[in-house]
């Protein structure tokens, strides 16, 4: 874990008690806070009402940076962030090719106007995606 994040420039992250790491990848545990102010503006944040992402991890006009666990549920939602994280790994890995622009946004949700009551979270279009003999983002098949 490291303090809050001053700035970035290609691999290399500054943070604010003046330390600098190579990094491959930030994961920003923002607990229960829905926004992410830290990124540029030209990035649209999950922080709006009406954020819709594909999938519930990516904006549509964005291929990165993926977001998992940002939903207004109900329930745990530790089996979704997890399918969210298996997914996010198949993508990054190539297994997972991206639609035309136009179907990400048509098939894009809102993730924080409406809860879910029931916990599917549209499970089944994470699932759908995954290449049929790896489920697992070790590639494990089952």
């Amino acid at each position: 874990m490291k303090p809050a994040i001053r700035g970035a420039s290609g691999r290399e992250v500054a943070f604010v008690d003046g330390t600098t790491e190579p990094v491959d990848v930030v994961l920003a545990a923002t607990g229960y806070e829905f926004t992410l102010p830290f990124l540029s503006r030209d990035v649209p944040a999950a922080d709006g009402e009406d954020a819709r992402y594909y999938r519930g991890v990516m904006h549509p006009g964005h291929p990165t940076p993926f977001v998992v666990g940002v939903m207004r549920a109900l329930c745990s939602i530790w089996p979704r962030s997890e399918q969210q994280a298996n997914w996010i790994a198949h993508r990054l890995r190539g297994d997972i090719p991206l639609p035309s622009r136009a179907k990400l946004e048509l098939h894009a949700y809102p993730i924080l106007r409406v809860p879910f009551g029931n916990c599917q979270f549209h499970a089944h279009d994470l699932r759908r995606d995954l290449p049929r003999r790896r489920r697992h983002a070790w590639g494990a098949t089952p």
